[in-house]
């Protein structure tokens, strides 16, 4: 399995493209990664955590079972950001990391600007980016892209909207590389 991950993020990086050149490959890797969150959400019912050195452990499970939302870490805290179960979540949900690698209780701790679930995040220069997603009644793709960076109480309160995709996107993947931002 992370032989075929790699391959994945292998393929991302060579064949990637800008958000200013958006191409059909984003929608091929959306529907991978779909299927393999999917497949662990099966394998994995409750919060694991993998040590590089040893295996898989259970940990605190989040406080509602949230669907189609991206994560974000900054070394101390895992936070989640919106998603779905049968309605849409604007929370940021937030969990200390110990030092042995267990999650501390999953709280509330600010929100995105709208509901919004299969949106894409990428973290760069302690700044988080919120691209696209997908909203309920009707069910449409979107292409805001938000900014935002930790508060002094660790929280990321303040949104601010930036330049908008060019096409309405969701269900794809997200990174930041050498100053861009890939989707």
């Amino acid at each position: 399995f992370s032989a075929f991950l790699f391959l994945l993020v292998d393929i991302v990086f060579r064949y990637g493209c800008k958000v200013k050149e958006v191409s059909n490959l984003h929608k091929w890797f959306s529907w991978v990664f779909i299927a393999i969150l999917t497949y662990s959400a099966f394998l994995f019912p409750t919060s694991v955590k993998a040590d590089i050195l040893g295996g898989w452990s259970s940990t605190t499970s989040l406080l509602a079972p949230i669907s189609n939302q991206p994560a974000y870490s900054n070394e101390t805290n895992v936070f989640s950001f919106g998603g779905s179960t049968t309605i849409l979540f604007s929370s940021i949900y937030k969990s200390a990391v110990s030092s042995g690698g267990i999650l501390s209780n999953w709280s509330s701790s600010a929100s995105i600007p709208s509901p919004n679930y299969y949106h894409s995040l990428a973290a760069s220069g302690g700044k988080v980016y919120i691209l696209g997603g997908t909203t309920y009644s009707p069910q449409t793709s979107t292409n805001p892209v938000y900014v935002s960076s930790l508060d002094s109480s660790g929280d990321f309160t303040v949104w601010t909207g930036v330049n908008p995709l060019p096409a309405r996107l969701s269900q794809g993947a997200a990174v930041a590389a050498n100053g861009y931002i890939y989707f």
